[in-house]
């Protein structure tokens, strides 16, 4: 069940009590993970992408997550009874991150939903924060133009395989919202066109753009069917729930650690180093990079020993990690406290300890297979 040594029963008692530990928050454990992200951001965006996924008819989890070269970094989640969710949720979850993304003025920050999040107050909520957005909207949403009468999106005359840029309108006869521009867009496989909300121009650069919207679905892909698989969890309690998808999303930022360190330094040389099962085999290469060479999250052990003691077990070519020292996550090389990503001795994962050390192992990475009742 957990790849660290130990009785079956004793590691199921230990994951137990660590699931059932108040002490163990999101808020506590992950934001400081999210605001070393943030603090050492250098791309030219920050897209956000918020979204739910639903397990089975028993929960929804409510994900608010980072684009990240065709996938996503969790950045905050709710656990939620089965079912769609609303503006005031969707607006706490924002108000969780808010505090930590760069600045506006210096990065430019874009919120990606689907016609869930399309709410009035959801789009207030953007430009008050001089956010950018691109929300989906359902087709029977009210619109005019220029003082026309009010009408229904799918009143637009357009063709499959077409695209059309209505500008300037107000959205919803209740909320007079605007003016704010919408892309109609139907594609030839799908059986109605889409319709988006966005404050941007709305051309070919805003509709490449509002594709990062898709990227949380094989990040979904990883934690459920092809990776955690935790459709199989039988947990009923929402907080352990939440407590282990707080280890599931720093296992996932560890994972996208290691493949910039493989795409930095080559694969390891050692025979059969390769990722073993658990997450969704990630592609080695640029896919795994944060911008500019992969900047943004810097941990502490402490952070390590309580989070991912429980999910993973890494043996890699890399570094020597102290104690108490900071471990060099995704910093740009040669910034302070990073260490060089080449030597031959790297970190090894005590799984029992909940420490690193130096090894010469070959780089070995074990994650749960599943998320079972406990």
């Amino acid at each position: 069940m957990l790849p660290v040594p130990g009785k079956r029963d004793n590691l199921v008692q230990q994951l137990r009590r660590w699931l059932d530990n108040q002490a163990v928050t999101q808020y506590r454990r992950y934001i400081p993970l999210v605001r070393h992200l943030f603090a050492q951001w250098w791309g030219a965006e920050v897209g956000l992408i918020m979204d739910r996924t639903d397990i089975e008819d028993r929960w929804s989890i409510l994900m608010l997550a980072a684009a990240f070269r065709h996938r996503a970094l969790p950045l905050a989640w709710c656990v939620l009874p089965f079912g769609a969710t609303d503006a005031r949720t969707q607006i706490t979850l924002l108000r969780q991150v808010q505090p930590w993304l760069p600045d506006s003025k210096r990065v430019r920050i874009t919120l990606y939903g689907d016609c869930e999040f399309r709410a009035v107050a959801v789009q207030r909520y953007c430009q008050d924060q001089h956010w950018h957005w691109q929300l989906g909207l359902k087709s029977h949403t009210l619109f005019r133009q220029d003082g026309g009468d009010w009408q229904p999106l799918q009143t637009i005359a357009m063709r499959r395989g077409g695209r059309i840029p209505v500008p300037n309108v107000i959205l919803t006869k209740e909320h007079g919202f605007g003016p704010v521009n919408l892309i109609a867009d139907w594609t030839r496989d799908e059986e109605t066109p889409r319709y988006v909300a966005t404050d941007l121009p709305p051309d070919r650069d805003t509709r490449r753009w509002g594709r990062k919207r898709f990227w949380i679905e094989p990040f979904f892909r990883d934690w459920k069917r092809y990776g955690f698989d935790l459709e199989r969890s039988k947990l009923v309690h929402p907080h352990r729930l939440e407590t282990l998808l707080l280890g599931m999303a720093t296992t996932t930022l560890w994972m996208v650690h290691i493949g910039q360190w493989v795409d930095e330094t080559g694969p390891p040389p050692a025979a059969g180093s390769t990722p073993q099962a658990g997450l969704q085999h990630l592609p080695a290469g640029p896919g795994l990079r944060l911008p500019q060479s992969g900047h943004g999250l810097a941990a502490t052990d402490r952070v390590h020993r309580g989070l991912l003691k429980p999910f993973c077990r890494c043996r890699c070519p890399g570094w020597a990690v102290g104690a108490r020292r900071r471990l060099p996550l995704l910093r740009k090389k040669g910034s302070p406290g990073a260490a060089r990503l080449a030597p031959a001795h790297g970190p090894e994962f005590n799984s029992a300890a909940g420490t690193l050390s130096a090894s010469r192992s070959s780089w070995r990475v074990g994650l749960t297979g599943g998320c079972r009742s406990v």
